[in-house]
């Protein structure tokens, strides 16, 4: 099952993501409020796609249960692409541009900067119907918060 949310959140597979959660699914992401049901999950994962989140490395440490309950817990490493702040320094406001047709515009290649993060994971899961699905999954960082 982690492989499998490893594999559709790399994928950036919102539905696939959705499918593994039961309809009491708690999300507790790092500097933010606790996400509460599926289509607020969704709606989570689609805005983290969204801005940039890219891929995850999941390691399990421990996984235990008994009957219809268990947990798994492990590391993270995540990788999130977004646009490089634009330059400021143009000399002032002038332009090399001599007015006519620019080759590029339209193709030009936005810089991305990459940052990575690191830290810890816990799940919940329940047997419903025969099917594993996630309860409650929280992550916290182990790097500080930027200023």
């Amino acid at each position: 099952m982690v492989d499998d949310y490893a594999a559709a959140y790399n994928a950036k597979d919102v539905e696939a993501i959705q499918v593994m959660f039961s309809g009491n699914i708690s999300l507790m992401p790092p500097n933010s409020s606790t996400v509460r049901g599926p289509e607020s999950a969704g709606g989570y994962y689609s805005n983290l796609f969204a801005t940039g989140e890219s891929e995850v490395e999941l390691e399990t440490a421990d996984l235990a249960g008994e009957g219809a309950l268990a947990f798994a817990q492990g590391t993270f490493r995540t990788v999130t692409l977004t646009p490089a702040p634009a330059d400021g320094d143009d000399d002032e406001g002038e332009s090399e541009d001599d007015g006519g047709p620019d080759e590029d515009e339209g193709e030009a290649e936005v810089e991305m900067v990459e940052s990575r993060d690191r830290g810890k994971w816990l799940i919940s899961v329940r047997k419903l119907g025969g099917v594993w699905r996630i309860e409650n999954l929280i992550w916290s960082s182990d790097l500080p918060v930027a200023p």
